[in-house]
């Protein structure tokens, strides 16, 4: 979950404004419910909950070799319906070395990772919401092939995965007032 305040007036993200004011002889600093920058507005709060997914992908074998660029990733959501405005999706793609472990601090500092961030109303662009048997259990998931770059090499028979493009690493999204 984040949560950040915002001015209404300013039409933007604001820290509280601090006040510095004199109490018995000393400057003390007093944290006001105003905007920074206006210094006059009440600031409101702004909460975006977040479901973050990680995947250290699976090697991929093709004609025995292993593939050194390209892995298979799963991400299975909790929840993969259009919850709200302010519930949105995170999925890191971990690109770790094939030896890598959990424990190997080394392995992750050397590791690429992608984030595929994105509203949950738009799990719709890449998947059939529609179906019957949809999220009936924690076991629908989505499999993205990626390569070492981020790019989504699957290739749908319905749905285009073209829209990953945009939510590759899309960090404003959570600084928006997606509606």
């Amino acid at each position: 979950m984040i949560s950040k305040y915002y001015c209404a007036k300013c039409k933007k993200f604001s820290n509280q404004f601090i006040r510095q004011s004199e109490y018995k002889g000393t400057n003390a600093k007093c944290v006001t419910n105003l905007c920074e920058f206006c210094k006059e507005q009440k600031l409101g709060i702004i909460t975006k909950y977040l479901q973050v997914k990680t995947s250290e992908g699976k090697a991929i074998e093709k004609g025995g070799e292993i593939l050194q660029n390209e892995r298979n990733f799963s991400f299975h959501p909790k929840i993969r319906y259009d919850m709200d405005k302010n519930v949105f999706y995170v999925w890191i793609a971990v690109f770790a070395e094939s030896n890598f472990k959990k424990d190997n601090v080394r392995g992750l500092e050397s590791a690429k990772i992608h984030y595929y961030i994105f509203h949950s109303s738009d799990v719709a662009k890449f998947d059939d919401t529609s179906l019957a048997t949809y999220q009936i259990t924690d076991n629908q998931k989505t499999t993205l092939r990626i390569n070492l770059a981020g790019e989504i090499l699957n290739k749908g028979k319905k749905y285009s995965y073209d829209c990953f493009k945009e939510f590759h690493n899309n960090f404003a999204l959570l600084e928006s007032l997606h509606n």
